[in-house]
């Protein structure tokens, strides 16, 4: 029979604490390692996701800068092509069933004073209400109004206004002469302040 002697067995007893607690500072160890590389994966993690966060969120404002920049461009430009369309092709947007012979008169870039004096103003009635005067023009050249006597009889009691581009649409005739029609009454027109030619 195999024979151990109490000093063997008290060794053995007393180195067994031993490697346990060894085993355990392992275990510990490993499992501080494992969680610093999770935190450290983590952090990694969390850093690229706010990177990317930031990126898409600049981009983001990237884009919308440049829809608003197109937009203002964009009105710029419009606003400008208005402004030159009411000096090229001007009156007002209403139909009317013009005497025969006549067709509207869209370029007004060459119209004058002189050819227009006189014309007849009619209502959306075809209803003779008024004669033209004058032409209001601007600092560049441009017509800005038509002038006109409304109403009255033998050239007393008349009325003067001006008409905005927006009320008046001009016809034609093949020999020249021209008809003025807005889209106002006449009773309308007489409400309207009289007409003072601008000084200077």
């Amino acid at each position: 029979m195999l024979k151990i002697s109490t000093a063997a067995m008290i060794l053995a007893l007393a180195a067994a604490p031993l490697a346990a607690q060894d085993t355990t500072t392992d275990d510990n160890t490993l499992g501080t390692a494992v969680d610093d590389t999770v935190d450290t994966m983590q952090e990694g993690v969390d850093d690229t996701v706010d990177t990317m966060q930031e990126g898409v969120e600049n981009g983001v404002d990237a884009v919308q800068e440049g829809v608003d920049n197109a937009q203002d461009a964009l009105d710029t430009t419009t606003d400008t092509t208005l402004d030159a369309d009411a000096h090229a092709t001007m009156g007002a947007d209403f139909a009317v069933t013009a005497p025969d012979g006549y067709v509207v008169l869209t370029d007004w870039s060459t119209l004058t004073a002189d050819a227009i004096t006189g014309a007849d103003v009619r209502d959306p009635g075809d209803n003779g209400i008024g004669s033209v005067t004058d032409l209001e023009f601007d600092a560049d050249g441009q017509v800005t109004g038509v002038i006109a006597d409304i109403g009255g009889f033998l050239g007393m009691g008349t009325h003067t206004v001006k008409l905005g581009l927006e009320d008046v649409a001009i016809y034609q005739h093949t020999d020249g002469g021209l008809i003025v029609y807005t889209n106002l009454s006449e009773d309308a027109l007489k409400s309207m302040p009289e007409y003072v030619p601008p000084q200077g």
